[in-house]
């Protein structure tokens, strides 16, 4: 199951707006803005339709997460230049 967190971190990884993602998945970008912020709880319906929209797997969620925490390394490690 995805959490907020993951939600924000694969949509960027397939460089959708959250815009594209909720009309991909039919619902609204205030729900995906809301979900992603923490503000609206992340429902099994909505992780689900992510998920199958993206043909999300753990291992994929798992490989974007390591991405997402090297690319956040290698930033920290330029910016104490």
């Amino acid at each position: 199951m995805l959490t907020a967190t993951q939600v924000k971190m694969v949509r960027e990884f397939y460089s959708l707006t959250q815009k594209q993602l909720a009309k991909e998945i039919g619902v609204s970008d205030t729900l995906i803005v809301l979900v992603e912020k923490g503000d609206r709880k992340l429902t099994r319906r909505l992780a689900e339709k992510i998920v199958d929209f993206l043909k999300l797997t753990e291992q994929k969620i798992t490989a974007i997460e390591k991405c997402f925490i090297y690319v956040e390394d290698q930033r920290q490690q330029i910016l104490a230049y």
